[in-house]
């Protein structure tokens, strides 16, 4: 992994985004394409009043008063990064290769936040984005879309991280998606100190053990066990972060998927939770 975007939205939520996207990216030495999406507040105006844009012409005042505040969110999204490059001592580069190390660039974009992630999200490596309670303009919905990006997220946890990849925890269900999320994980994986599989036992009418995966994961040269995990009437995710936490894994691997197309779509159960925010970083792939 070479290269990561990481969205600014001018809120509390930048300073878990950044110092997370500087953690992963110190593993890699790799550059950080930071940006901030400036809303179109005729766009906005008109989205909300009953009459469509029409409506929004006739009231300039409300839309000077979006744009002074997409302005002012500018600003401090703007601020948050000039602070970071100055903290870290991060060299600026726009142009490929760029320095060794990890290097960083800015742009600003108008347009819909979802849409402008998902266009650059898949010319990056990863996408690197605060969990959905700390950031305003994204809800656990929102965020189920960028899924569509094709390329991992990594969800910022809801605490600075020291470390991002020493120690493992995975989600395992037999799935495609947790297949996949493995496979899109295989750089963080083969740099960990410890790797952890997790599976809930309910699970065994599927598969018998988790011998195989993780001897697969072995032939990777792997430091890496398996543990069947036992519900005991909790919810999946619940039990999931448990066992992450019991291990002081500082990185989660999941797929993300739902239980139905409809669960799906609403982004309902394991993955609605995981997006709901957690306390450590959550790698995922759809």
């Amino acid at each position: 992994m070479k290269t990561l975007l990481l969205p600014l939205f001018g809120d509390h939520s930048d300073q878990l985004g950044l110092s997370t996207a500087v953690t992963l990216a110190r593993v890699f030495s790799m550059h950080m394409d930071v940006v901030h999406i400036r809303g179109d507040p005729a766009t906005i105006f008109s989205s909300i009043a009953p009459n469509g844009m029409g409506l929004a012409l006739t009231v300039p005042s409300i839309v000077e008063q979006l744009e002074q505040q997409e302005n002012v969110r500018a600003g401090r999204a703007r601020n948050h990064y000039k602070e970071l490059c100055n903290k870290e001592k991060l060299p600026i580069s726009e142009v490929p290769p760029g320095p060794r190390g990890v290097s960083v660039s800015w742009q600003e974009i108008k347009g819909n936040d979802v849409d402008v992630i998902v266009q650059l999200g898949r010319l990056r490596d990863i996408v690197v984005i605060a969990n959905a309670p700390r950031t305003c303009r994204l809800f656990p919905v929102e965020l189920g879309e960028l899924f569509g990006i094709g390329r991992p997220l990594l969800l910022a946890g809801s605490k600075v991280p020291k470390s991002i990849g020493h120690r493992i925890a995975v989600a395992w269900k037999s799935v495609p998606e947790a297949a996949r999320a493995i496979g899109a994980a295989m750089p963080l994986l083969a740099k960990a100190e410890q790797i952890s599989v997790f599976s809930i036992e309910e699970e065994l009418n599927r598969q018998t053990s988790l011998d195989p995966l993780v001897e697969q994961l072995r032939w990777h040269r792997l430091p890496v066990e398996g543990r069947m995990i036992s519900p005991r009437t909790r919810p999946a995710p619940e039990v999931f972060l448990t066992a992450a936490t019991d291990m002081k894994a500082d990185l989660l691997v999941m797929g993300a998927y739902g239980h139905s197309r409809f669960r799906e779509t609403l982004f309902g159960g394991f993955t609605h939770h995981m997006l709901g925010g957690v306390h450590l970083p959550v790698f995922m792939l759809h």
